[in-house]
């Protein structure tokens, strides 16, 4: 059974019905930085380390961090689970008035993604009183919606054991085309930096202008960047988002499999490359890009036969219910 401990000052408050509590969360990115987000009319500022109340080891050592009421936070009903199952809720944020590290820049730039938070609830009126942690874990999806709402997906602590946890097998390649050594155990090792190719938007499909547009620039045959994507250098999407294509016709007629946060403009800079189709063989497969080579970075199974066992009738039905069973080369027909 897990016992949860609350300051005895913070109980007495809460027995004494006090009308200031309020809930602050603090959030902690993969790049280290810290951000403070209330729901008061005022900044908080607090040294969550000297104040009574849980210890979080993510969070300790972080100094003073500064809640701000804008662009404020307000986590919805959150629901927890007895067992390993992960825990959950969505949070509400207003985009923020000044320039605050939460900027829709950022969440499309993919900053917070993965970020850890911690939400608290103290009496903000005497916060040596201690908090009370109601829940951590990390954010999930970040959803801009009408550029004034940003709606984050709240995960529990056992996210990570819904992950896999043990090597995959599969027929097409796993690593990411162009990743290094350095960025990850499955590594695809190609260089990408040559093959990126600068363009200017000349021209937009007025009914679809967050998808279809058109660089005149790009005079490659129709399919050329297929599997390719873009990311955009200027304009209200610049970010360093990889954006799928889905389509690619003459005259530089490109289409996106996403449609964009924002519509694109003409005159919008972009830089395109071609990707990889994830196969060892074939037009932009494995050995396209590395030749002869191919072996050495292709991070998959070609040659699994997958089928097979749904091809074989009965394989997948045990002893005594019409399969087969196989023994040192001697078969034993059990019906």
């Amino acid at each position: 059974m897990t016992v949860k401990s609350i300051p005895a000052a913070l109980q007495a408050d809460r027995d004494a019905d006090v009308g200031t509590f309020t809930r602050i969360t603090q959030v902690l990115a993969k790049d280290g930085t810290v951000l403070g987000l209330c729901e008061l009319d005022r900044k908080l500022e607090l040294d969550l380390d000297t104040l009574p109340g849980p210890v979080n080891a993510a969070f300790t050592g972080l100094g003073v961090t500064t809640f701000l009421p804008d662009p404020g936070f307000d986590p919805t009903e959150l629901e927890a689970y007895h067992d390993l199952a992960v825990d959950g809720g969505d949070a509400f944020c207003l985009v923020p008035i000044d320039a605050t590290p939460i900027s829709p820049e950022d969440i499309r730039a993919g900053k917070w993604d993965d970020a850890r938070f911690r939400v608290l609830e103290l009496n903000y009126e005497a916060p040596e009183h201690g908090f009370d942690e109601l829940c951590f874990g990390y954010f999930g999806n970040i959803t801009l919606r009408d550029n004034a709402l940003l709606i984050i997906q709240l995960d529990g602590p056992t996210r990570p054991l819904k992950q896999t946890m043990c090597w995959l097998d599969s027929t097409t390649c796993r690593a990411v085309f162009g990743s290094q050594e350095s960025e990850a155990i499955e590594f695809c090792g190609k260089d990408v930096t040559s093959l990126w190719i600068n363009a200017t938007v000349t021209a937009v499909d007025p009914d679809d202008s967050s998808r279809s547009f058109a660089a005149s620039s790009l005079t490659q045959a129709a399919g050329f960047f297929l599997p390719g994507g873009v990311m955009w250098l200027t304009g209200a999407n610049a970010s360093n988002t990889f954006w799928g294509l889905d389509t690619h016709g003459t005259g530089g007629v490109l289409g996106l499999r996403q449609a964009l946060p924002r519509p694109v403009q003409v005159g919008d800079t972009f830089k395109i490359r071609i990707d990889c189709t994830k196969l060892p063989e074939g037009d932009k497969g494995c050995r396209f890009h590395f030749g002869n080579e191919w072996v050495l970075h292709f991070r998959g199974e070609p040659d699994i036969h997958t089928a097979v066992n749904a091809q074989t009738p009965g394989a997948r039905v045990g002893p005594g219910q019409g399969g087969v069973t196989r023994d040192a080369g001697v078969e034993f027909d059990t019906e």
